[in-house]
C-alpha cells in the first residue's frame, strides 16, 4: 500500500493500538495485583469501535 492510502486509516491504527495498550497494561496489573477491571477493557473497547466506524465513514465519503 502507499503511504497516501494508509494516511486516510490513520485514525483506525491509533484505535487497535491504544486498544493492544490497554490489553497490555491490564495484563499488567492482573500479574501485579491479580485484579481485572472488565469496566476498563469494555470502555477502550467501545472507543476502538466508535474511531473505527468514524474513519470508516471519513474514507468512504471522501470518495463520493
Amino acid at each position: 500500500m502507499s503511504r497516501k492510502k494508509l494516511q486516510k486509516w490513520n485514525l483506525a491504527f491509533v484505535a487497535i493500538c491504544g486498544m493492544v495498550g490497554v490489553i497490555f497494561t491490564l495484563m499488567i496489573i492482573y500479574i501485579s495485583e491479580d485484579y481485572f477491571d472488565l469496566s476498563i477493557l469494555l470502555g477502550a473497547l467501545t472507543a476502538m469501535v466508535i474511531l473505527i466506524i468514524i474513519n470508516v465513514f471519513k474514507v468512504n465519503l471522501k470518495r463520493v
